[in-house]
């Protein structure tokens, strides 16, 4: 299973996404504005995390260790700057 969010201006996108088997966190970053994508991934009683693009188009995390059977929920944003367009929280998976 997994748990995607993705925002759109433009003809350009930036998505997150989390995968249950391994607890993968991958950012896209499709968004030609020459600054990282931002996305967040919020793990019931775990808080957020927030995980970048470093200014690559795919960026992916491994094993994030998160106890299983939690409620997850991802957003994504354009940059962490003023203007930013960013996408809601996407509804809950299960980590």
């Amino acid at each position: 299973m997994y748990t995607m969010a993705y925002c759109q201006k433009g003809g350009s996108k930036v998505k997150v996404s989390y995968v249950e088997e391994g607890d993968r966190v991958t950012v896209w970053d499709e968004f030609d504005n020459g600054r990282w994508t931002i996305a967040y991934v919020k793990v019931a009683g775990e808080g957020t995390a927030r995980f970048t693009s470093q200014g690559h188009e795919i960026n992916r995390y491994g094993n994030q260790g998160y106890d299983e059977g939690k409620s997850v929920k991802v957003k994504v944003c354009t940059s962490k700057l003023p203007g930013a367009v960013c996408s809601g929280w996407s509804p809950a998976g299960k980590t």
